[in-house]
């Protein structure tokens, strides 16, 4: 075997090369996680969720510290619309506290209410089609959206002061 004209030996080239496809992993793993919310906020608590068949609209929401914002951890919605967060009234959506449009595509987000969100309470977020195309949600006319099988697109989600963090 001829002698390495980099000054490094084989074994130091292999430790060399692994240490950065680590670095790399870690990097990748911050950059490709969900997105964190300033500590306090949201809770990191995963909870199912509902999704088509088709996969072109879902919504996932963990369960929430009591507040005046509600963190969506992903929407993933075909064409423009609504995330609309709903009291709960006797296991289904109820009087509407929120809601904020989002472009068409998957990101994550906030919607700010216009009542706070209470301990031990159940809350709703419904994906909602923007009928009109005015960026404004209007419950006579935003219908929200269905999946294959005709269900509502929603999430519901508990809140609470001590939410502790799912293991899993």
């Amino acid at each position: 075997m001829e002698p390495s004209t980099s000054g490094m030996k084989p074994w130091q080239l292999g430790v060399t090369v692994l240490v950065i496809v680590i670095v790399l992993g870690i990097i990748g793993y911050f950059i490709f996680k969900s997105p964190s919310t300033p500590s306090g906020e949201t809770p990191s608590t995963n909870v199912a969720v509902n999704q088509p068949a088709n996969g072109q609209n879902r919504i996932l929401v963990s369960d929430q510290y009591p507040g005046d914002k509600v963190y969506i951890t992903t929407v993933q919605i075909a064409k423009p619309g609504f995330v609309v967060i709903n009291k709960n009234n006797d296991g289904a959506p109820g009087a509407v506290i929120g809601s904020k449009w989002f472009d068409a595509g998957t990101t994550a987000g906030q919607v700010t209410l216009s009542e706070k969100t209470v301990n031990g309470g159940t809350y709703y977020a419904v994906l909602h089609d923007d009928v009109v195309g005015d960026q404004k949600y209007d419950d006579a006319k935003d219908s929200a959206l269905r999946d294959d099988a005709g269900k509502i697109i929603m999430q519901s989600f508990k809140v609470s002061d001590t939410i502790t963090e799912s293991k899993g």
